[in-house]
């Protein structure tokens, strides 16, 4: 979605992503670690009771009081923030939970084109129809908790109460958009309703820089929330891992081309490949023993596309051979080579005085960049 908010009137530390050492655990009628912070007057959908917040800033969930708030990111008047919480001063913010439409939602890019905070994948069911014309969907709830539905991607639903049975025949939405066929046993169903783009809050991605050579990517609410999600190199607009090459911002796995061979007959000109998935950031090159094992990478900027190319390698025999080339392969010439030294550099910081720390990245200033891994 991972593009988040601007600042409020806190400090930009507010919004800092910190990483929890566990793993979240979603049930039905189990403990679930993930915590929902109610709105005034809203029902908690953890509890069902109707709460309001406390007024006072003394210890307490993070936005408890108008002195205190979490560290990953603030509730809006309708999006309230769903968190792990591991101690005094260890948060961190995961999503939200839309209070109006009853669903756990994360910001995304809607059917409009906007930014808007969408029902997660463990909010989705199935969407079936009734009819040959797809237009008459029906959803079939199994498992806890109020369900939405998605089709194609895009277009999202979610059940009334109005019961419906199925004949012994169902129909789905296929990614070309026809509508197929399949037998099922009768079953009794819910109509469901087709909600537009505009029932989903608003969010506007914003960015801070930070005095490292990054930038700090955030989502604003249109209700007041946010959320920090991670950070970018300035000078190469890509995406920041820090664990790669630790305390580096450093491009993800799925921006590399990998050298492969050369471009001429005579093995000299060296050509990097890539999955058609988009424009690399950056050649890698694995050096290796001479057992073959991986000692050590280098790294190279990326040069002009190569069309229809001829690549070569070297044989067993070391001898310059053509080798045939895959159409779901983009083809590029090695650039110059690039120091490590180059990229970013962020601190990793622990916060929190409890048995379980938060751990985040920082610039050298100490202002958030992303959660650790």
């Amino acid at each position: 979605m991972e593009v988040m908010v601007s600042l409020s009137s806190h400090s930009s530390r507010a919004f800092a992503l910190a990483a929890l050492p566990f793993a979240i655990v979603a049930a039905c009628g189990g403990d679930d670690p993930v915590k929902h912070e109610p709105a005034d007057g809203v029902t908690d959908p953890d509890s069902g009771t109707r709460q309001t917040p406390a007024t006072d800033a003394a210890p307490g969930p993070p936005d408890a009081g108008g002195e205190s708030f979490d560290p990953t990111g603030q509730s809006g008047s309708r999006l309230r923030r769903r968190y792990l919480e591991a101690g005094p001063g260890a948060y961190r913010t995961l999503s939200f939970w839309d209070s109006e439409l009853e669903v756990s939602c994360a910001f995304a890019e809607a059917s409009d084109g906007q930014l808007r905070c969408l029902p997660d994948a463990r909010s989705l069911a199935n969407v079936y129809f009734n009819d040959a014309a797809c237009s008459e969907p029906v959803m079939n709830l199994q498992g806890c908790g109020r369900w939405f539905g998605r089709v194609l991607g895009t277009q999202y639903y979610r059940p009334t109460i109005t019961t419906t049975t199925s004949g012994s025949v169902l129909y789905q939405k296929e990614v070309d958009g026809s509508c197929r066929s399949f037998s099922t046993a009768p079953m009794s169903l819910l109509v469901a309703e087709a909600l537009p783009s505009a029932r989903f809050v608003l969010g506007a991605a914003k960015d801070a820089p930070r005095t490292n050579g990054t930038v700090a990517r955030y989502v604003d609410g249109a209700d007041g929330s946010g959320l920090l999600v991670g950070a970018i190199d300035a000078a190469r607009g890509t995406p920041c891992d820090f664990t790669l090459e630790p305390g580096r911002c450093f491009p993800p796995p799925q921006s590399w081309a990998v050298v492969m061979g050369f471009a001429d007959a005579s093995c000299s000109s060296p050509v990097a490949q890539i999955y058609d998935s988009g424009e690399p950031a950056l050649a890698i090159q694995t050096a290796r023993t001479s057992e073959g094992c991986p000692a050590g990478r280098d790294y190279y900027e990326i040069g002009a596309r190569i069309d229809a190319p001829t690549v070569y390698v070297r044989n067993a025999e070391n001898v310059c051979t053509a080798q045939s080339t895959s159409n779901s392969y983009h083809y590029y010439h090695v650039g110059a080579r690039v120091a490590l030294s180059s990229f970013p550099r962020a601190e990793l910081r622990q916060e929190g005085t409890g048995e379980v720390v938060a751990r985040r990245y920082v610039d050298t200033d100490g202002e958030p960049l992303r959660p650790s891994a």
